[in-house]
């Protein structure tokens, strides 16, 4: 979703950013594959069997930054989350002034490959058990967190401020609500954003994508992740919906809420 106040995200910026990152990879001018524009843009690098996530310039590096240790850390901890590249002549994440470019391993979607949501749900159990370790470097859960962002910038449209008083106040009340629930499976690490399009079937098993919302939370806060289309005729796996977007060609994608 585009936030208010920002500029609109082109293609041709992201390319640059990810040419640029190229560039200092001492790979000028490697072969770029548009795979999804959205949050984020993503392009496959055919000849480095690599797959370049540029963030919009807005997007802080020190949280992509986190998000590419993260992912280190749970790659050691036996998660099977996406591999971040390693180049010696590369520092991830590489910022340019038309957008911050990290590079992973590309995955390629094996798509005979269905996943139940029996196993899903194991997955994100293993996932809870694994990262656990990781507790203490995880943020804490602050889900209205980017709701307060877009009231700031719709401070600065001008929206009136009757409305954004109701509004701000609101937000308030549901944060202060928020502090007293209690949750049955207490509290520890969750992915943050676990649907069906941020989960990748390859031949070599599940990868789960899309890191930037990993965090401490009320495990019940993230159990009710969003239904995909059931596969009922094919072994009772499901897809995401068609308008959803988030693969071309049968690609690694990381999907944005």
């Amino acid at each position: 979703m585009t936030e208010l106040g920002s500029e609109p995200w082109r293609t041709d910026d992201a390319e640059r950013a990810a040419q640029e990152a190229l560039q200092a990879l001492g790979r000028p001018g490697t072969e770029l594959r548009l795979v999804r524009l959205g949050e984020n843009a993503l392009f496959h690098a055919p000849a480095l069997e690599a797959l370049l996530r540029v963030a919009r310039p807005q997007k802080s590096p020190e949280s992509i930054a986190h998000s590419i240790e993260l992912a280190r850390r749970l790659r050691a901890e036996g998660v099977p989350a996406p591999e971040p590249l390693t180049f010696e002549t590369l520092e991830q994440p590489f910022v340019s002034s038309s957008g911050t470019v990290t590079v992973w391993r590309y995955y390629r979607e094996d798509p005979s490959r269905r996943f139940s949501f029996r196993e899903f749900g194991g997955l994100l159990r293993e996932f809870h058990r694994r990262a656990t370790n990781l507790q203490e470097c995880l943020p804490a859960w602050h889900p209205l967190e980017r709701t307060r962002r877009r009231l700031d910038e719709a401070r600065q449209q001008r929206v009136p401020q009757r409305w954004l008083s109701i509004l701000g106040r609101r937000v308030t009340e549901v944060e202060e609500g928020l502090e007293h629930l209690s949750s049955v499976l207490g509290r520890g690490p969750v992915h943050g954003d676990a649907h069906r399009g941020n989960l990748l079937l390859t031949r070599d098993g599940p990868v789960l994508l899309d890191l930037d919302e990993v965090c401490v939370a009320p495990r019940t806060s993230k159990t009710a992740f969003q239904h995909g289309i059931p596969l009922s005729a094919r072994g009772g796996g499901w897809t995401p919906p068609a308008s959803s977007g988030h693969r071309k060609g049968g690609s690694a994608s990381w999907a944005e809420g």
